[in-house]
């Protein structure tokens, strides 16, 4: 099992990046760097989305470790993943 290296900030940045990069086309390391920086930068419109997928996300993992954890949980997330690359 892969040891937790990010802080919750840090992770959380990071996961607002990660979808805001699809927005931009920029690395996430760039936009890491404008969400540490809003003060500076100010808000964006996909900054604001990029949040509310990160919370989505977050919500579903929260709801797994919550409510599914048994056997078999991987397999169904991996074909929810394959689902949604299918749409």
């Amino acid at each position: 099992m892969e040891k937790i290296t990010m802080t919750p900030k840090e992770k959380a940045i990071n996961l607002v990046a990660q979808f805001t990069s699809k927005w931009f086309g920029n690395s996430v390391e760039a936009n890491t760097y404008v969400i540490e920086n809003i003060p500076i930068y100010g808000s964006f419109d996909q900054f604001s989305t990029a949040k509310e997928c990160a919370i989505i996300a977050v919500d579903e993992i929260l709801y797994v470790i919550q409510n599914l954890y048994f056997m078999g949980t991987v397999q169904y997330w991996q074909e929810v993943k394959n689902e949604i690359e299918k749409l």
